[in-house]
């Protein structure tokens, strides 16, 4: 298994949205496996899982956000912000922090599954892995919220 950057566009992926709480956009596996690389033989459900916690964690890491936009008339992160593309930057930024943080729960579930030979550095590069993409989901919900990922932030 190869649970890294490689794409594995023979995925075949149900394409009904996961739906959201309605401000937040809903999510779909398919667009999900296509930019994040999921492999075909993970099974629908368990994708789905994961991607369904993600999507909880990023709601709650977001709700004053999403408080403070409602306060201000707007109903829906499609309006909540410029748009790049055509496409709200702050769906963008969302789908960005609840996809990142799903491919890192995944590898961490996942990284005994494929062991080599030398486990020690499997362990390692997944680790980095791991590292690599809650660090993307950070980095997202900080650029959601107008926020540097790094840096000191009252309280």
């Amino acid at each position: 298994m190869d649970y890294g950057f490689a794409p594995h566009k023979n995925s075949s992926r149900n394409a009904e949205e996961i739906a959201n709480d309605g401000f937040f956009p809903a999510l779909t596996l398919t667009e999900f496996a296509d930019l994040y690389g999921i492999p075909a033989d993970l099974q629908d459900s368990t994708v789905t899982h994961f991607l369904m916690q993600a999507m909880s964690r990023t709601n709650i890491a977001l709700a004053n956000y999403k408080d403070e936009k409602i306060a201000e008339g707007i109903t829906s992160a499609v309006n909540a912000s410029d748009a790049l593309g055509g496409i709200s930057t702050a769906v963008t930024h969302y789908k960005a922090a609840a996809y990142a943080a799903a491919k890192a729960d995944l590898l961490r579930e996942h990284t005994s599954i494929d062991r080599k030979a030398d486990a020690e550095n499997a362990a390692t590069n997944d680790q980095t892995m791991i590292d690599h993409y809650e660090a993307l989901a950070s980095r997202a919900l900080a650029n959601l919220i107008g926020q540097q990922s790094i840096g000191v932030h009252l309280i």
